[in-house]
């Protein structure tokens, strides 16, 4: 369909990314008109990509919210502070904060300092109070979710029904499933060996038994059951094997049992309580909790208002402030607001490069300002998202790609997805290593994805057949004291060096 320049909405990672995308747009434009130099619409094109909206998110909301400041109550004059000044300002915010929970200091405050601070230092405490405020932000509503997760401690579910249980519970049937295979394992590779099958077969059949029990208990989702069935579990005693010290056998069936003896006091040490004092522990965190989130939305108040007396802003706030004026939270969620419908009129497409990075408070952004969603179209690659110590939700990229069916240009229905597996840079030596590798240890759990047919890499580029391996495995030895990254940096030099 022709689309005007000017109605897009392009927003890519960074400004580098943003420029070159312009760029490249306004080099192909330029391209055609050379073919055709009196095109009335490529030259109209050239001359609204001026007015193209391509740029990172954060310019796109600064943008919006230097628009519409006198809806958000803000200074027009507003500028984004440097990291060191807000350093400075949140020391501040924060001095203020422990000032005032001193003030009133008793019962629950009281017990929230005893929880995280060591003898008169506060410093941990302070840190919690600064992360858990930096990862509320990157939700739409930081309040409610707060709000939300201190209504949990308090909901008296039983313990296996929680969030927490419920985790606790997931983990133990993959590790429980990980003991018996590594345990029949050792069953079938000891049969190699009569004298270490006669001496080891009979313990590792109890301990096999034991494990199916448990298993079967874990199964159950109750919890003083699996708690009893921890504490009456014994590893049975091995027979005697004699000569067999430095067997490589021997060793690797001792090794895989110590293996599951680590797993189980692991195991066992999350279910080191029944029942009961669970919910005695739960019923003690409640007023912790609550004090701990009235200390965060306490500091959110005492920067926002220092922030505002310095007409200082950072990057969450030109989120928020957008969020402000695009969405209202409601019972149920959340509905659109009279300017998010405005503002999604001028866009025929909206186009989100690096989608796997985006937090819950973006997703929104992109969400109220599309047209329902049928004109939101994404890029992204889980197995790229490296930003969540900056509150990247990898998951929500994830849910999307989990619910969209696979395009079909014969029905034309969406929301669909299209795999982009060609890989143009690597000969398929080098995809079939990478794909070896990521098939071994990429799960749901590890890398929440299974790394599936459609997440291989396949190559999509010729190169010359050669003799030699396209995969290799180099191990450094570190020498004692040194750093890992500088001798690799120096190997991997020397290796590009050699081959050029």
């Amino acid at each position: 369909k022709p689309c005007d320049a000017d109605r897009l909405l392009i927003v890519t990672f960074t400004n580098a990314a943003a420029a070159e995308m312009k760029e490249r747009i306004s080099a192909a434009i330029g391209a055609l008109l050379q073919e055709d130099p009196a095109n009335a619409q490529l030259q109209r094109q050239q001359i609204l990509l001026n007015r193209a909206h391509i740029s990172t998110i954060h310019s796109f909301c600064n943008e919006l919210v230097r628009e519409n400041f006198y809806k958000l109550n803000i200074s027009p004059d507003f500028r984004i502070s440097d990291s060191a000044e807000m350093t400075l300002l949140r020391q501040e915010a924060m001095d203020g904060v422990m000032e005032e929970l001193y003030a009133k200091a008793g019962g629950s405050f009281t017990m929230l300092s005893d929880a995280f601070s060591f003898g008169w230092n506060d410093r941990r405490l302070m840190e919690t109070i600064e992360t858990l405020y930096d990862f509320i932000r990157s939700h739409p509503f930081p309040e409610r979710w707060l709000d939300e997760k201190e209504a949990m401690y308090r909901e008296g579910l039983p313990v296996g029904e929680t969030l927490w249980g419920s985790t606790i519970l997931n983990y133990a049937q993959s590790a429980v499933d990980y003991m018996v295979t590594l345990t029949e394992n050792s069953l079938s590779v000891m049969e190699e060996d009569e004298k270490i099958s006669a001496a080891y077969q009979e313990a590792f059949l109890q301990d096999l038994s034991s494990l199916q029990e448990l298993k079967t208990r874990i199964a159950s989702k109750d919890w003083d059951r699996i708690v009893a069935g921890l504490q009456a579990f014994r590893f049975a005693g091995l027979k005697p094997l004699r000569g067999y010290n430095d067997d490589p056998l021997k060793l690797r069936i001792s090794g895989s049992r110590d293996g599951v003896k680590a797993v189980f006091k692991k195991l066992s040490a999350l279910f080191s309580h029944d029942e009961a004092k669970c919910r005695q522990d739960m019923k003690q965190l409640a007023p912790i909790v609550t004090e701990l989130f009235g200390a965060v939305k306490l500091f959110s108040r005492e920067l926002e208002e220092k922030k505002q007396q310095k007409r200082l802003a950072d990057f969450g706030d030109l989120e928020h402030w957008a969020l402000k004026l695009l969405v209202r939270p409601t019972e149920s969620g959340w509905r659109r607001t009279e300017d998010a419908q405005l503002l999604a009129e001028n866009f025929d497409e909206v186009m989100v490069d690096e989608y796997q990075d985006t937090n819950e408070a973006q997703d929104m952004i992109f969400r109220a300002i599309s047209r329902e969603e049928q004109n939101l179209f994404m890029v992204g690659d889980v197995k790229q998202s490296i930003y969540r110590f900056r509150q990247a939700m990898p998951e929500i990229f994830l849910r999307r790609k989990a619910s969209y069916q696979p395009y079909d240009p014969q029905k034309e229905a969406y929301p669909a997805k299209v795999i982009l597996d060609k890989n143009f840079r690597s000969r398929h030596g080098v995809t079939d290593g990478v794909n070896f590798v990521f098939r071994q240890i990429m799960s749901t759990e590890m890398g929440e994805m299974e790394y599936t047919r459609e997440e291989e890499l396949v190559p999509g580029a010729s190169y010359p057949e050669r003799d030699e391996g396209d995969t290799e495995l180099h191990i450094l030895t570190l020498p004692k004291g040194e750093d890992m990254d500088v001798e690799e940096a120096a190997y991997i030099g020397n290796l590009i060096t050699s081959m050029v």
